[in-house]
């Protein structure tokens, strides 16, 4: 397991002002406690924190905290909470552990199947069902595994993988039940179709139905070429036949999301922070469709047609900061490519206003919601576009009106009236811009939507 040392100080827990005076300086406010101490306030570098959680280990790197002025009897820790911002990406506080190297713990490690898209039963039209995607396990600090990996290739439909079929390293305890089910592959649903009387014509096959997508109603979008359901003709001994419908496998392999970034409520529906939520909404509006909201996906979607492509337009209904748990979820259920199949649509205070930009990757560039959702997909390759609310001068923005102000007030207030007069052209360009995303090559869509603008 991978070690990270961190150099902090010790600092006084006077309140809130003080903790926003600590983050100011770059630093992250926090606590150390546990193994017969007493909790001790601290404050750590940001960067080397956050340099700490995005190794391998993730959440469970173990920390070696040198504290100046302080001679800790036990120096290793592991990282106990992360509270965090609900609006914003910035970490509030952090709570470290102090723990003992010859003394085991329990802990959560990701689940990662291997090859599953080679797997005969998904080939098939099976349904994955990953009951688990992270196990707990116990073990000493020291052998923490990075994952738990699970070769699939050759699991069949009504296969599945138990708990005691993990092979898991040596001195490493799961906390399950061994029967406990991790993984299993369902059968695509049947349904009984009567048999044809002698000499009837063929029967035709039945008009797809919305249970092919058992959490959204398509009906709008039965005329998207999909494959067809298969139709079996009456058996020998006389029994019926059966239709068995497309998977839902397949038909969500088809899809391509569009999702719009923002905070929930109606104090942020208007705010220049929430305009790739509000870009989504408009096309369903202007497309006649509702949103449904899936807690499952922690998100909110609408499907429509644009271009002859099958759109699922989402807006997560998570905070803006943990954009990346919705869209996570949203990926691995609609088994979307993300390089190809996925689109952001999200706020860019470097643009300024009524400017676009498409790119088909790219870093978070500081913005909180690409930064989550770049934590949980694991790249940085995915397709967004940037719609431009500045202009901005790094830590403090000019608007059309009054005077500099912080960039986190500038992005979280409404616009102003003049530029609300412009919005519904602004949104019309951006639905134009996802129209040419969905339907024509990225070259063609970039080329045209980057020279866009009011």
């Amino acid at each position: 397991m991978q070690t990270f040392e961190l150099q902090a100080k010790v600092r006084t827990p006077d309140g809130t002002s003080k903790a926003r005076a600590v983050r100011r300086n770059e630093m992250f406010p926090a606590v150390v406690y546990g193994h017969g101490m007493k909790p001790l306030a601290i404050e750590v570098p940001d960067k080397a924190f956050l340099k700490a959680v995005h190794t391998k280990a993730g959440a469970n790197v173990l920390i070696t905290l040198k504290v100046e002025g302080v001679n800790l009897k036990e120096s290793t820790c592991r990282i106990k909470a992360i509270q965090n911002n609900p609006v914003t990406d910035k970490i509030d506080h952090i709570d470290f552990m102090v723990i003992s190297l010859t003394e085991t713990i329990k802990v959560n490690v990701p689940v990662v199947l291997l090859h599953i898209e080679e797997a005969p039963g998904i080939k098939e039209g099976g349904s994955l069902d990953l009951v688990h995607r992270e196990v707990e396990v116990e073990c000493l600090p020291t052998q923490i595994p990075e994952k738990i990996e699970i070769e699939t290739k050759t699991m069949k439909i009504n296969d599945s993988v138990h708990v005691k079929d993990l092979t898991l390293p040596k001195g490493i305890k799961c906390m399950l039940s061994p029967e406990e089910v991790v993984l299993a592959i369902h059968p695509p649903r049947e349904e009984e179709v009567k048999p044809a009387e002698e000499g009837a014509a063929e029967p035709k096959a039945l008009p797809r139905k919305p249970h092919l997508l058992p959490e959204l109603n398509l009906p709008h979008l039965l005329p998207v070429s999909l494959p067809q359901p298969q139709v079996k003709k009456e058996s020998k001994n006389g029994s019926p036949g059966r239709r068995v419908s497309v998977s839902g496998r397949i038909l969500r392999s088809l899809m391509k999301l569009i999702v719009g970034l923002g905070n929930p409520g109606d104090e942020y529906a208007r705010t220049r922070h929430n305009i790739g939520r509000r870009l989504v909404e408009f096309i369903a509006g202007e497309e006649k469709v509702k949103f449904t909201s899936k807690k499952s996906q922690k998100a909110a979607l609408a499907p429509v047609s644009l271009h002859g492509e099958a759109i699922c337009l989402v807006y997560p209904l998570t905070y803006m900061n943990l954009s990346g748990e919705a869209v996570g979820a949203l990926v691995k259920y609609w088994k979307v490519e993300a390089a190809k199949d996925l689109l952001i649509v999200v706020d860019d205070v470097a643009l300024p206003f009524g400017k676009f930009r498409l790119r088909s990757e790219g870093s978070s560039g500081g913005h909180n919601g690409l930064a989550s959702i770049e934590e949980h997909l694991g790249t940085r390759q995915y397709p967004r576009l940037r719609i431009g609310i500045g202009p901005h001068d790094n830590k403090t923005v000019t608007g059309s009106v009054g005077s500099a102000k912080p960039l986190r007030d500038y992005v979280l207030e409404a616009f102003h009236a003049a530029e609300e007069k412009k919005m519904k052209e602004l949104l019309g360009k951006g639905m134009e811009a996802c129209r040419l995303w969905a339907g024509e090559s990225f070259a063609e869509a970039m080329n045209q939507v980057n020279a866009a603008a009011l």
